[in-house]
């Protein structure tokens, strides 16, 4: 359907010049935030899709899917990246990988890796509210992967990490542990559930629970440990050998995975079907109507 909204309606709602608009569209650096942000909020408000995204979708398709990711030191980054990779590629398209130093996925990341071309956005980061709206301004879907995400217009296939450390809390307890710790990670919004779940099992069964930054350094006395991820686990595991523990992510079901990752049972959603349903939703979304989809995937062991 013809875009029937033109940036002289944005203008007539908000009072505004259409140079505002256009200017504000553009992020032009003359035009003030909190305008820019006045203008994208009605724009969306009016569904309005800029020409030149109109244009583009016209004139042919660019096969392309980005792919935001803030780590690939990570080897949890690593395998999945990869993964998601050749999957994209089966499908038929081509990958656009945007890696970030910060924890979020902000505004101009989302507008430096929509002007390649992209035709959908996978993001391995929460978004800021100005990179959801950039997003939504060019009209091209956009899924959060491994991270819950509020935003309503925005794709989240997470993963039920309070479910996954309380089913850490009873795996120690079936080894007896009464002293436990958890080693915690930067990343908040993944850790905190993945903690909260791990301390509600503890509570329960009178269990002392703690936490950590460090892998090396446990204190006295803990004799079962639970890790944020496999990475830490195994860093955990070679400098306390035989302290019962476990990891989270579950990195031996990828092929290649070092020996050390074999040597502890992790939990983990199944990433290949995580994988697989998150570019056959966002292909299916890349020209008809998006309608975001929510869906956090169950955790299981693995030895």
């Amino acid at each position: 359907m013809k875009n029937q909204v033109g940036i002289k309606h944005i203008a007539l709602e908000l009072g505004v010049s259409l140079t505002t608009v256009s200017r504000s569209l553009a992020d032009a650096s003359d035009i003030g935030e909190d305008t820019k942000a006045r203008v994208r909020k009605k724009a969306i408000e009016l569904k309005y899709v800029p020409n030149h995204f109109a244009k583009s979708l016209s004139t042919g398709r660019s096969n392309m899917i980005g792919i935001l990711v803030d780590s690939l030191v990570s080897p949890y980054f690593s395998y999945v990246v990869d993964a998601l990779s050749r999957e994209i590629k089966r499908k038929g398209y081509s990958i656009t990988l945007y890696p970030v130093d910060h924890a979020y996925a902000e505004k101009q990341d989302m507008k430096d890796l929509l002007s390649t071309g992209v035709e959908g956005v996978i993001s391995f980061l929460i978004p800021t509210e100005e990179a959801v709206d950039m997003s939504i301004l060019s009209s091209k879907p956009l899924l959060v992967f491994g991270r819950d995400c509020a935003f309503q217009n925005v794709n989240v296939f997470d993963v039920d990490d309070e479910k996954g450390g309380y089913l850490a809390g009873s795996y120690l307890y079936s080894k007896g542990c009464k002293n436990v710790v958890y080693v915690d990670s930067n990343v908040k919004e993944v850790s905190t559930p993945r903690y909260a779940g791990f301390k509600k099992f503890c509570d329960e069964k009178g269990i002392s629970c703690s936490k950590t930054m460090s892998p090396k350094d446990l204190g006295e006395g803990i004799d079962g440990l639970f890790a944020f991820d496999d990475q830490l686990c195994s860093i955990a595991h070679h400098y306390n050998p035989g302290l019962p523990c476990i990891g989270f992510n579950g990195l031996k079901q990828f092929e290649l995975t070092p020996l050390d990752y074999q040597s502890f049972p992790s939990l983990t959603p199944d990433y290949h079907q995580m994988i697989s349903n998150a570019v056959e939703l966002l292909i299916s979304q890349m020209n008809n109507e998006k309608v975001a989809v929510k869906r956090r995937f169950d955790v299981s062991f693995v030895e």
